[in-house]
């Protein structure tokens, strides 16, 4: 949420996790709309030319604001027997690497319905359960349930009928 920078990081591998590729670069977009999560739309766009230079470039589609790198292919990149490598690995943790993706898609599918419960929430001036959700969200652990009982302003009380 409000995030006005973000970092660009390039890898070249075919395993889904950042740690098990190759890094190539970084780059940062900064200056950007401070905005609830989501709104930002950023753009990244990879061309690779017949020298083999990598130029990546990203922009904040309603700023404008935007920014590249270019990567030449002749330092820091993977030999054909590191890239050779790398496909054999993939191949052989293919099913562990289908699992994790889905356990992150999952996730980040999770977090985005609750901050859009979180944004709806906080419209309808229910701050405290907006701030359970900030709190269970950037404590980093797993998600469990929160007590409504934390609070004073959640306690029901009941008069008898007559």
């Amino acid at each position: 949420d409000y995030q006005t920078n973000v970092i660009i990081h390039i890898f070249e591998g075919e395993r889904p996790r950042t740690s098990d590729n190759h890094k190539l670069g970084t780059f940062e977009l900064t200056g950007l709309p401070s905005k609830p999560r989501g709104e930002v739309q950023i753009e990244v766009t990879f061309d690779i030319d017949a020298n083999g230079i990598l130029y990546v470039s990203a922009e904040e589609k309603t700023s404008g604001i935007s920014n590249k790198i270019v990567i030449s292919n002749d330092r820091g990149r993977l030999t054909e027997n590191d890239i050779e490598s790398m496909i054999s690995q993939a191949d052989k943790y293919r099913q562990e690497d289908m699992e994790l993706a889905l356990k992150a898609e999952a996730r980040s599918s999770l977090e985005s319905y609750i901050f859009s419960v979180r944004n709806t929430l906080i419209q309808h001036k229910v701050h405290n359960f907006g701030l359970h959700m900030t709190e269970l969200l950037s404590s980093g652990n797993s998600i469990a349930p929160v007590s409504t009982h934390d609070s004073p302003s959640h306690h029901a009380t009941s008069t008898p009928e007559h």
